[in-house]
């Protein structure tokens, strides 16, 4: 039997990666992951996936888990409330398909600030609950075979946020995320990231990884927070959507990346089509801004070759207008 390693020691195993992707809900499913570790993301979460539903619904669970052999180093996010619930649900997870491969830690979402988490009493709004989330930490700490790593969103009391930080650190996990944004920030009013009080929350907990998350938009973007705060890596999520070239510091085509993403979809298709839908979009929005006709087609598009053929043409309209300049 493996050991299971710790803290500096886990952080080494897994290649000491500085860029990594944020778990996002329905959209750092494999074709994604894949397409951004093309371009130097070194780390990876899969979705959120709510551990009752993994636990309870099989079909829910062979439906959404997707990996290969060599995609690795992977952290699976799990939500809930429940300490026996979360450990069912990795230990479930670490025998799924190529979980034993790719996989090497489970997280636990404490940072989700949407209202479905909030009346699901999940996420950030378990924040006031401290001693409950010693429990299911320690516990998955305890019982799974493989680190616990955890993100987490502050306090506005930078003390409060500290002693939060400490608590989860004790009680077993092994690299901690720090969202540089309040449970409130959330939305259109979920403003600018604190780094400074990552930075202070990084200078309190020194015995294990820490990385940062908020405002990488660039790759200077995360070579700067990094810098700033004296954490290991960063995460982002809405610059890699954006953006999934992001981390190689290239300015890349997007709708060529477009296209390399669907090519990916073809080999491992998106649980949901609107997983397809929604990152086109987004890497796509800019582009297609003059060309109504293309948005229309892209939102009823239901097939990935439709989607494909309206690339494509947008491929070609891009080139005939810098023909035409």
């Amino acid at each position: 039997m493996s050991v299971k390693l710790g803290g500096y020691d886990f952080y080494q195993s897994i290649g000491c990666p500085k860029y990594a992707m944020a778990p996002m809900v329905e959209q750092s499913e494999l074709a994604f992951r894949l397409l951004c570790k093309r371009y130097n993301t070194q780390l990876t979460y899969t979705p959120m996936f709510f551990s009752q539903s993994f636990v309870d619904d099989e079909n829910n669970r062979k439906k959404y888990w997707q990996s290969t052999p060599d995609e690795g180093p992977l952290l699976v996010q799990f939500c809930g409330n429940d300490p026996q619930v979360l450990v069912q649900a990795g230990k479930l997870c670490l025998e799924m398909p190529h979980a034993k491969e790719s996989v090497v830690g489970i997280d636990l979402n404490l940072g989700c600030p949407q209202r479905f988490a909030q009346k699901a009493r999940i996420g950030a709004f378990l924040m006031e609950e401290q001693n409950l989330i010693r429990e299911i930490v320690s516990t998955l700490h305890r019982e799974l075979p493989v680190p616990i790593t955890c993100k987490i969103r502050i306090f506005k009391d930078i003390q409060h946020t500290i002693a939060y930080a400490q608590m989860i650190r004790d009680a077993g996990c092994q690299l901690l995320a720090v969202h540089g944004r309040t449970r409130e920030q959330r939305g259109t009013v979920q403003g600018l990231a604190d780094w400074d009080a990552i930075k202070i929350v990084r200078e309190h907990i020194k015995d294990i990884p820490v990385f940062a998350n908020g405002n990488i938009r660039t790759l200077k973007d995360a070579d700067d927070c990094i810098e700033h705060t004296g954490c290991e890596g960063v995460l982002s999520a809405c610059g890699l959507l954006d953006t999934p070239a992001l981390f190689s510091g290239v300015n890349h085509d997007n709708t060529k990346l477009a296209l390399e993403y669907l090519e990916l979809c073809a080999a491992h298709e998106p649980p949901e089509h609107s997983f397809m839908t929604g990152h086109v979009f987004k890497m796509l929005k800019d582009k297609v801004k003059p060309y109504n006709d293309l948005k229309v087609l892209l939102n009823t598009a239901r097939t990935r070759q439709l989607m494909k053929d309206v690339v494509v043409e947008l491929g070609f309209r891009e080139e005939k207008e810098k023909m035409y300049k």
